[in-house]
């Protein structure tokens, strides 16, 4: 197979078209977290009640990136509910759309 691209859907309506250049990896992640509130790290209890309560939210989402030549790739990512209706589909090459963000790699030094 060679450069497939993924087309994702959430609730029917298309969020992206995701592909890479000749070689690398495309994914698409479905997260679910919920963190445990007795885990608190320190930094975050002497945040605001705001912050605590940020920390500890439940969070549902859909991410698509990739790993190119150029880089790390990320596509439009998505919050889900429960109940939220998630097609992927893998197609053959050809276009895509751009990422919303390229990250450059990182070389490491020759003189180690």
């Amino acid at each position: 197979m060679k450069t497939p691209r993924l087309e994702v859907h959430v609730n029917d309506e298309l969020l992206t078209t995701a592909a890479v250049d000749d070689y690398g990896v495309l994914t698409a992640i479905l997260c679910w977290v919920l963190k445990d509130p007795e885990r608190v790290p320190e930094s975050v209890q002497q945040g605001t009640a705001a912050q605590q309560a940020e920390w500890l939210e439940e969070e549902l989402s859909l991410d698509v990136g990739g790993l190119g030549p150029a880089g790390h790739l990320n596509w439009p990512s998505r919050k889900l509910a429960v109940g939220d209706e998630v097609k992927i589909r893998v197609l053959p090459p050809g276009p895509a759309d751009a990422p919303d963000v390229r990250a450059r790699n990182e070389q490491p030094d020759e003189g180690g």
